[in-house]
């Protein structure tokens, strides 16, 4: 059903690592594309959408959008020059 719903995406070979630790970056986009209700974000909020964080180069170009709307809807907070670590896995509870 994530898959159906674009919440989850299959990895480059087909397969989905389901167990695997995702990234912020992933966290936030499928938060992002839960909250929207499809994965058509990028369409409204543009590949270059600003992030405000202060390690935002870093931020790949797939979830930039994603991250953009979750702060502009305060989905998500940051306090001033807050560094994301888009890279950084989040461990699964």
């Amino acid at each position: 059903m994530a898959v159906d719903l674009r919440l989850i995406r299959e990895m480059g070979d087909g397969s989905l690592a389901l167990k695997a630790n995702v990234t912020r970056a992933q966290a936030l986009t499928m938060i992002a594309v839960a909250y929207f209700g499809d994965d058509s974000i990028a369409a409204t909020e543009g590949a270059n959408a600003p992030t405000g964080f202060g390690d935002d180069a870093p931020i790949a170009a797939w979830a930039r959008p994603a991250i953009s709307y979750t702060l502009r809807q305060d989905i998500v907070s940051l306090s001033d020059h807050a560094n994301l670590g888009p890279n950084e896995a989040k461990e699964r509870e």
